[in-house]
């Protein structure tokens, strides 16, 4: 399997939104956020799979007010692998990085030293029948000393720079 993907917004404030308050651009500003995708995965034997996912972003905005948000990009890749065994096991891991990319404000400078991040995953099942399986995941991110990358969708996001990890267990079964 192979895609390309892109996606252009118009006047999204993708930039500005992210950013402190002091940079944030105000409504006479356009903006235009755009990201690229590439995606392959190879399955072998309807068993194992393994991807790669790149994509490339970026973020600009035409302010002119000095210390406004005017550009970021950066770029991050994904590698993952998906196995079922012989009998009852399925495991899957992936590895996820971030690069700190590069920033431009207007009439000063902008640094992204820092928003670099990582992501390790694991997991695995042991299925005892087709709709009933135990299941056991370790997920770590690794923030840069700036980067706030969380994959919890509720509550806070973590201090710039705090690393999390997380640890879960379970039984499903599908009635």
């Amino acid at each position: 399997y192979a895609s390309i993907a892109h996606e252009r917004h118009d006047d999204l404030f993708g930039g500005s939104r992210n950013a402190p308050v002091s940079n944030v651009n105000n409504a006479a500003v356009t903006s235009r956020d755009k990201a690229t995708q590439v995606s392959f995965v190879y399955t072998l034997d309807k068993k194992h799979s393994f991807g790669l996912d790149v994509i490339r972003k970026e973020y600009k905005e035409n302010p002119t007010a000095v210390g406004a948000f005017k550009s970021y990009s950066n770029t991050a890749y994904m590698l993952s692998m998906e196995n079922r065994w012989g009998g009852p096991w399925r495991t899957a891991a992936h590895y996820v990085r971030a690069d700190d990319g590069s920033c431009s404000l207007v009439g000063t400078t902008c640094t992204t030293d820092g928003l670099e991040g990582s992501k390790f995953v694991i997991a695995g099942a042991y299925y005892f029948s087709k709709r009933t399986y135990a299941f056991g995941a370790v997920n770590h991110i690794s923030n840069g000393k700036s980067a706030r990358y969380s994959s919890v969708d509720v509550g806070d996001a973590p201090n710039a720079g705090e690393d999390i990890t997380q640890v879960a267990f379970g039984l499903s079964h599908n009635f």
